[in-house]
């Protein structure tokens, strides 16, 4: 029965068909008609009365009077090239071009002498540190070597002491002393070092969380009740 039904509901008429499509003429296009208003906004904007277009050519006509016209003084003086600052100078060619006079020209003996290399001396070297560079021989001289300093000297060549409120670097093993080792602790001590035990509770009461007799019996008065009760807009009733 349920594919009997279903047949019928495929096959059924559709009520969205049209038999008089079917006959109508498809050979010719629509006839489109614009309203006036259309027609309005579909003419092209026209020009101002005042717009000049483009010349039609880049080339500019001269009148025959123009041509034969004749500048006058402040038309010439107009037409003529500004004329570069007084203090102008052009650009410098990349290559120098030097002058024959300073081609010919002989320098001073001070020139030549500023023109001469730097003369370096030669480094004293001692004949027997070519190799045996630990082995030098000293060239303190005897006075040198027997000389006495100052107090001054003495003074200044002393290294710098320590100052009196310095401490060293504490030690990483701290050595205990004997006496503190054999002091017995505190029964307070004894009891601050135990351990927090995670078994029983040590200082558990049962009774404080009892609830007595007379608090079970009990009864709320109105206005507890009224105070306990949800507020009416947070109430909802089941529908």
């Amino acid at each position: 029965m349920m594919f009997d039904g279903i047949y019928l509901f495929l096959n059924r008429r559709s009520i969205y068909w049209d038999n008089h499509l079917s006959k109508k003429d498809y050979s010719t296009t629509t006839k489109i008609v614009t309203t006036q208003r259309l027609d309005e906004l579909s003419t092209p904007r026209k020009l101002h009365s005042d717009y000049v277009g483009d010349r039609p050519s880049p080339k500019w006509e001269v009148s025959e009077a123009a041509a034969l016209a004749k500048l006058s003084p402040r038309v010439k003086e107009l037409a003529e090239p500004k004329k570069p600052h007084p203090s102008y100078q052009p650009c410098k060619p990349v290559v120098t071009m030097i002058p024959e006079n300073a081609m010919m020209a002989r320098p001073s003996e001070r020139i030549k002498q500023l023109a001469e290399p730097k003369n370096y001396p030669e480094l004293q070297i001692k004949l027997d540190s070519e190799w045996d560079w630990s082995e030098w021989k000293n060239d303190l001289t005897a006075a040198a070597m027997n000389a006495k300093a100052t107090e001054r000297v003495e003074y200044l060549a002393r290294s710098k002491t320590t100052p009196s409120t310095y401490q060293p670097a504490k030690e990483v093993q701290w050595p205990v002393s004997d006496s503190t080792k054999s002091v017995q602790a505190s029964e307070r001590l004894q009891k601050l070092a135990r351990p927090k035990s995670t078994g029983a509770w040590e200082d558990y009461d049962p009774s404080t969380y009892s609830v007595s007799v007379g608090a079970k019996h009990a009864h709320a008065s109105p206005r507890i009740n009224e105070l306990a009760s949800p507020l009416p807009r947070k109430c909802s009733t089941k529908k």
